[in-house]
């Protein structure tokens, strides 16, 4: 009997014993998730931090290395924010290199020192060292400007607010490897700014310098902008990383377009057909003949022979009556089959638009940059935004913001 007590006492104490170790182990292994735990938070947090700065530097490149450095810090500092667990301040570097296609890269590293709590018994677990990195590219961009300077820019104040707007919308954008070109259309087309890689911002702001009050006048040639700006982009190549983009700005109705009239029994080549007399509903219809003389038929039911003539109507598919309505929903619809050429897989263009003041076919402007609000939106195609200045006062904005958007499909 002496004999089991003594054994159930030894017993009682082994289990002890082996409970004490079990719980020093429980205790280690519960110390170890708590304080590397801690260290994952934090390394989740940096992730974030550089993932931000690497986007927001890349995004800056523009202004150059050291003013991209402080807003990539900035940007860190604010998505890090401040650390409840006793961790270092972290410590961040930036770097910048280019790729085998010489596009640009930054590079964000950021680690941090965490004292640990439970683990820190063990000499070499008094701290965990968190750390991160991230790396973005910012690609070329081949960007055309296709700007509306129609007669109808003079009485909206347009004429005076969209100089500054272009100037500081090219701002945005790197002179030293990005392209850039400007297309102006109203009765006419010109290329006031043919597609080149860097040194652009100079040349652009020589060309808004002349945008005085007298620079605008004419009609409203928006296909023949746009196929402009199709032939603008397609005219370089640039390797590499590459996004090709088209800004399109107009005020009002698009009513020009540019075939072959039937008029007076005779077929003219036409450089312009369009509407004269105004951008509601206007009365007139005038054409050019290639020379650039001015004919201008007064069609008012007075029986001027062209008022009779006909034109192709790409909308219709058939020869129509030369009446404005009729010009003027071809002159869209020619417009519009021209920016989805600029979408097609062969040209990958993504198209912006942007539209000033009331007078607008909202809807025109929506299909232009195949908006997700358009009436034939096409979600395999390169997808735009269309964006409406309700007044000149507003282009400045409108465009800083459509600046900011490209730069964000820039950036990766």
């Amino acid at each position: 009997m002496a004999f089991c007590r003594k054994s159930l006492q030894g017993q009682r104490g082994q289990i002890l014993i082996l409970c004490a170790i079990s719980m020093i182990i429980l205790i280690l292994f519960v110390g170890l998730a708590v304080d590397f735990g801690l260290a994952y938070v934090t390394k989740a947090r940096l992730g974030k931090a550089v993932d931000a700065a690497a986007l927001a530097g890349a995004r800056n490149l523009y202004q150059g290395q050291t003013q991209a450095t402080a807003i990539a810090k900035s940007s860190f500092a604010m998505n890090y924010g401040s650390s409840n667990f006793d961790a270092s301040t972290p410590i961040l570097n930036v770097t910048y290199t280019t790729d085998a296609d010489d596009n640009k890269l930054i590079n964000v590293t950021a680690n941090a020192t965490i004292k640990t709590f439970f683990i820190a018994l063990l000499p070499q677990f008094k701290t965990l060292k968190a750390t991160s990195s991230a790396q973005s590219t910012r690609a070329h961009v081949l960007l055309t400007l296709v700007l509306d300077k129609s007669g109808s820019m003079q009485n909206n104040g347009g004429w005076s607010a969209l100089p500054p707007a272009v100037n500081t919308f090219i701002s945005y954008f790197d002179d030293t490897v990005d392209s850039v070109a400007v297309v102006t259309f109203a009765s006419n087309v010109s290329t006031d700014v043919a597609m080149q890689t860097g040194g652009f911002k100079t040349k652009v702001k020589n060309l808004t310098a002349k945008m005085n009050y007298s620079y605008f006048g004419g009609a409203t040639f928006s296909d023949g902008g746009l196929q402009q700006g199709l032939i603008q982009n397609n005219s370089i190549t640039v390797s590499g990383n590459v996004v090709k983009v088209v800004v399109f700005f107009t005020d009002g109705y698009a009513n020009t377009i540019q075939d072959t009239l039937s008029c007076g029994g005779g077929h003219h080549i036409a450089n312009g057909l369009w509407n004269f007399g105004g951008y509601d509903s206007p009365s007139q219809v005038g054409f050019m003949y290639p020379t650039g003389t001015d004919q201008t038929p007064q069609c008012t039911g007075t029986g001027t022979s062209c008022c009779n003539g006909k034109f192709p109507s790409h909308a219709t598919g058939k020869l129509e009556r030369i009446k404005w309505n009729k010009v003027s929903d071809d002159s869209e619809y020619r417009a519009i089959q021209t920016s989805n050429t600029m979408r097609s897989d062969t040209n990958n263009m993504i198209v912006y638009s942007i539209g000033l003041g009331s007078n607008l076919n909202k809807d025109f402007l929506y299909q232009i940059a195949n908006d997700p609000n358009s009436s034939t939106y096409d979600s395999t195609k390169p997808v735009g935004q269309a964006a409406f200045a309700p007044t000149a006062a507003d282009l400045q904005v409108i465009f800083q913001s459509l600046a900011s958007k490209i730069l964000l499909r820039l950036t990766h």
